[in-house]
């Protein structure tokens, strides 16, 4: 092999790694002095033209994929490239190492650092899925770890964006030890196959086995297709009980049945540190049975006891799960342990507790949701939303039920553990419900882009969602929508949604006013919405009115000579608003003299006194006090 020196215009410093069909280097980009990956690809070879052909096209799919996507928790493309035969991608240089490689070593993690490597790749890939893009191929091999502790997702090549038909019906591609059943089975996939992949990782972090061993293929395909891992519980009693529940969702059978999108699965993982107090254990399992794990210290010690004295009537196991004596006892007591805490979730058959009210308390609930109508409803109290920013005050430390509703959205159902003063902010994106499409009628795509968040309905008040949104599936033809929100002037929007097509809105809509009268105001008064600048100057109207938006607003009225007046307002009519201004004067001083002294002074034609005057308050005003006069 010919020793490189240089790609392109990078300056290969190292060899990093070496596969079938390319070398990963270390190089410097002279120009900006910037330390980079190399990811090649030989473009001749030994292998078949059509290989060759596939390879390249995944290779270029690789760039285009992950070149879209600027997140912490993905690997950065920089740029791409081909010379003499050699197709490169310049990426960002991780220092750091892949998972597979620390798990090989058996590094060992705190639950800490499992939970925050997890919950990093949720997120980075939770962003993938929101632009579109599915990665297919999530594994160990494809996670770096940098030397701070950061997940970084890398190795989009097999990525399938979901505006196209890059791969064909039937085709497998991955690695099978972390592919969802549809995807071996080759079935179309979505974001939820990368989910299940997610769970397979998370599954040997926790480990340090794989989820669906076996000696070949064959066995390993199978398993995933056919049969559920060891238990978490099972394969390592000391990891916290929570992981069971979030790990079976993730790699569930059915996709229905998993989380529907990675930051729902993330938000679980997080709550074991925000929601851990006093030992206490939690997680919300909505998903089995809409119940709540909840143990303390103590009774988790308990249950082990419990689970001990159980162990002792153990004697074998079965062939596929034979462990060494010593992992046995290990795994007799995790088996027993499980079987306990599974009697503690699953719901009782008797009447169903109270659900206790918020109560009065020092914690507090700040939701950023993806909604602007709707209903909040914790535990027995219920709240109209009307602005995709909601906070309930004043809650009781202890649990409590959130349910979210919005009509044309997944309900969002889930418990939620709060201590005293403690403060949640969650943002939370309900799962939207796809316009069902008749059969027979082809698909067409829409696209709507606005600053502000618009609700989206057709003419006859079905729901699209909240915009902006990109590329949602619509049945093709002539069809009209309505844009709106609270305060502002609908919009309607005539389309003729072609086959296939994509139609892309850009509605601005205009702000309710409501006129403002300033009576008995000063000469001279000014008015501003919200702050006290230039560009926040409203002018008055003819009628001697001041058009202001409506909502929630503050005014700021001021004039020469007066002090400045704030009034918050809560408009939510078209009706005239009248306002009596009363502002109070702002009193200077003046001092008067004259040579020779003695002089007489008037004001307004009033003697007020001789030279010298020192200080005369605010004499110039019509009413100036009697230290004036």
């Amino acid at each position: 092999m010919v020793e490189l020196k240089k790609l392109g215009r990078y300056e290969i410093l190292e060899v990093l790694g070496q596969g079938a069909m390319g070398i990963v280097y270390k190089g410097i980009d002279p120009m900006i002095g910037r330390t980079v990956a190399l990811k090649t690809l030989k473009t001749t070879g030994e292998v078949s033209e059509q290989q060759l052909t596939e390879f390249k096209r995944r290779f270029s799919q690789e760039a285009k994929s992950a070149g879209r996507l600027t997140h912490p928790n993905i690997v950065t493309i920089y740029d791409v490239g081909e010379e003499d035969g050699l197709a490169y991608i310049a990426m960002e240089f991780i220092k750091g190492s892949s998972l597979d490689k620390m798990i090989e070593d058996k590094k060992s993690f705190t639950t800490d650092e499992i939970t925050t490597i997890m919950t990093q790749i949720c997120e980075g890939l939770g962003y993938a899925h929101k632009n579109g893009i599915i990665h297919r191929d999530i594994k160990p091999a494809n996670i770096a770890l940098t030397e701070d502790g950061v997940a970084k997702v890398m190795d989009f090549g097999i990525a399938k964006i979901v505006s196209t038909s890059a791969t064909q019906t039937g085709m497998v591609v991955g690695t099978p030890s972390y592919m969802s059943p549809e995807q071996i089975t080759g079935r179309g996939v979505d974001n939820r196959s990368d989910i299940f992949s997610i769970g397979a990782v998370f599954y040997e972090l926790m480990t340090y086995e794989k989820a669906f061993p076996g000696d070949n293929i064959t066995t390993v395909m199978y398993r995933v297709v056919h049969e559920n891992p060891t238990p978490i519980n099972v394969a390592n009693a000391s990891m916290p009980t929570q992981f069971g529940p979030i790990i079976q969702k993730a790699m569930a059978k059915n996709p229905n049945d998993r989380y529907q999108d990675a930051e729902s699965m993330a938000l679980d993982i997080k709550s074991y540190k925000s929601n851990a107090m006093s030992g206490t254990q939690v997680i919300n399992t909505s998903a089995f049975s809409g119940a709540t794990v909840v143990m303390s210290s103590a009774d988790v010690q308990n249950l082990m006891d419990k689970a001990n004295a159980a162990a002792t009537t153990a004697t074998t196991l079965p062939p596929a799960q034979k462990k060494s004596p010593l992992k046995w006892i290990i795994a007799g007591c995790a088996v027993a342990a499980a079987v306990i805490v599974g009697l503690v979730v699953a719901p009782s058959s008797g009447p169903e507790k109270p659900i206790p009210t918020i109560g009065k308390g020092t914690a507090e609930l700040k939701l950023s949701l993806n909604i602007l109508e709707g209903t909040v409803r914790l535990d027995t109290l219920e709240f109209p939303i009307k602005t995709n920013q909601f906070t309930i005050p004043d809650i009781s430390a202890g649990e409590h039920e959130l349910v979210i509703k919005s009509d044309g959205f997944d309900e969002q159902r889930s418990k939620l553990l709060f201590a005293d003063n403690e403060k949640k902010d969650f943002k939370i994106d309900l799962k939207w419900t796809p316009v069902k499409i008749p059969e027979g009628v082809d698909s067409a795509y829409i696209t709507v882009t606005s600053k502000e968040m618009l609700k989206v309905t057709t003419n006859t008040g079905a729901m699209l969602g909240y915009a902006p949104f990109t590329r949602i599936p619509f049945p093709a033809g002539r069809h009209t929508l309505v844009f709106s929100r609270a305060n502002y002037v609908s919009q309607v929007a005539e389309i003729d949604a072609k086959k296939k097509k994509e139609i892309k809105l850009a509605p601005a809509l205009l702000a309710k006013k409501a006129p403002v009268v300033l009576a008995n105001a000063p000469k001279g008064v000014l008015l501003y919405l919200n702050a006290l600048a230039d560009d926040n100057v409203i002018r008055p109207e003819k009628s001697g009115s001041y058009l202001v938006a409506l909502g929630s607003q503050k005014l700021f009225i001021k004039a020469d000579g007066f002090r400045t007046i704030e009034k918050q307002m809560n408009l939510d009519t078209t009706a005239e608003v009248r306002i009596d201004v009363k502002m109070d004067a702002v009193f200077g001083q003046i001092a008067i003299t004259s040579n020779p002294d003695g002089a007489d002074v008037y004001l307004d034609g009033q003697n007020i006194g001789k030279t010298p005057l020192i200080p005369a308050a605010a004499c110039g005003l019509p009413r100036p006090p009697a230290s004036c006069r």
